[in-house]
C-alpha cells in the first residue's frame, strides 16, 4: 500500500506533503478568482476581458503544479524545458495588461509552491489598491472623453458593429456607442473615445473605407 500511495502521489507531491499540496493549490485558487474578478471590474483591456480572464484559475494550477512537481528534481526541471518548447500559442497577446497578468499569475503560482504563502497576498493586496487608485483616476479624467459622430448612409447594425471593433483594436483605447439615430436612409453614430488625433480619425476612415461603410458626416467634438 505504501508503494502504491507514493506512486500515486497521496503521501507526497514533489518534496510537498499532500496537506501543504491542498494549502498551497487552495491559495492559488483564491487569489486566481480575485485576480480575475479585479481584471473584469477594473482591467482597461479592450479586447474581451470575461473570456482572457477565465483562463486565469487554470493557468494558475497548471504553472503551480508544474513549479511543485519538477523542483525536485533537476531532471525533471531540465525535460520541463524541452517539453515548453513544442508549445505554441495560436493567437498572439498583445496588450500589455494581459502579458502583465500572465506574469503576475506566473509569480504566485511559483512563490506559492516554493512555499511563500504570504508574499502573494501582500502583492495581491497592493495589485487590488493599484487597480482602483486607477479606475478612481481615469474616472476623474472622463470628462476628456470625446465624441464621433458619423452620418452613414444605409447603415448595417453587424457591420457597425465590426467596425467599432477593429478601430477599438487599432488604436488600444476604450470605444463606446454612445448613440445612435436612424432616418429613413441615414442613420447618426455618437463614439465616445477616450483618446483621439488626427491619426486615429486618418486610421477609423480607411476602416470604414474598408468595411464598406458609407457616411456623409464626420464631426468630432
Amino acid at each position: 500500500k505504501k508503494m502504491f500511495d507514493e506512486l500515486i502521489g497521496l503521501e507526497t507531491v514533489g518534496t510537498v506533503s499532500i496537506l501543504e499540496f491542498l494549502i498551497g493549490l487552495t491559495e492559488v485558487v483564491f487569489i486566481s478568482i480575485i485576480y480575475k474578478l479585479i481584471f473584469d471590474k477594473f482591467s482597461t483591456s479592450v479586447s474581451n476581458r470575461s473570456v482572457f480572464s477565465f483562463q486565469f484559475i487554470p493557468y494558475s494550477i497548471a504553472i503551480f503544479l508544474i513549479i511543485v512537481t519538477i523542483k525536485s528534481s533537476l531532471v525533471l526541471s531540465l525535460g520541463l524545458v524541452g517539453a515548453l518548447s513544442i508549445i505554441r500559442f495560436r493567437t498572439a497577446i498583445k496588450e500589455p495588461e494581459q502579458i502583465l497578468s500572465l506574469l503576475y499569475l506566473t509569480g504566485v503560482a511559483i512563490s506559492i509552491a516554493a512555499n511563500k504563502l504570504i508574499l502573494p497576498l501582500i502583492t495581491t493586496l497592493v495589485i487590488i489598491i493599484f487597480f482602483i487608485t486607477r479606475s478612481y483616476l481615469v474616472s476623474e479624467r472622463s470628462s476628456d472623453d470625446r465624441v464621433i459622430i458619423l452620418r452613414v448612409k444605409n447603415l448595417d447594425l453587424s457591420v457597425l458593429n465590426l467596425t467599432i471593433k477593429e478601430f477599438e483594436k487599432a488604436i488600444s483605447v476604450n470605444i463606446e456607442l454612445n448613440s445612435l439615430k436612424e432616418e429613413k436612409n441615414y442613420s447618426q453614430v455618437g463614439l465616445k473615445v477616450s483618446e483621439v488625433d488626427l491619426e486615429k480619425i486618418e486610421k477609423l476612415k480607411s476602416i470604414l473605407s474598408k468595411n464598406k461603410v458609407q457616411y456623409d458626416e464626420l464631426i468630432l467634438y
